[in-house]
């Protein structure tokens, strides 16, 4: 029996431990930074001259991180 699966639960749903959840916040986290870095990357490489598009890179940094780790969507 996997340690995951909650004994005597009929509908087979998992129960997850603490460390569980926070691992998979940290993934989901992970992923929103660079999801929106790479969509904010892009457009500012597509949308601005290369120079400013490097200079965009900082603030876009920024953005994400405040996003995926300081935001409370989690």
């Amino acid at each position: 029996m996997d340690s995951c699966i909650a004994a005597g639960d009929e509908e087979g749903k998992f129960s997850q431990t603490a460390a569980q959840i926070v691992h998979t916040i940290g993934l989901m986290e992970r992923r929103i930074f660079w999801l929106v870095f790479t969509v904010l990357g892009l457009a500012a490489d597509f949308l601005l001259p290369i120079w400013w598009a490097v200079a965009a890179t900082l603030p876009i940094v920024a953005i994400a991180w405040g996003g995926a780790y300081r935001s409370d969507w989690l």
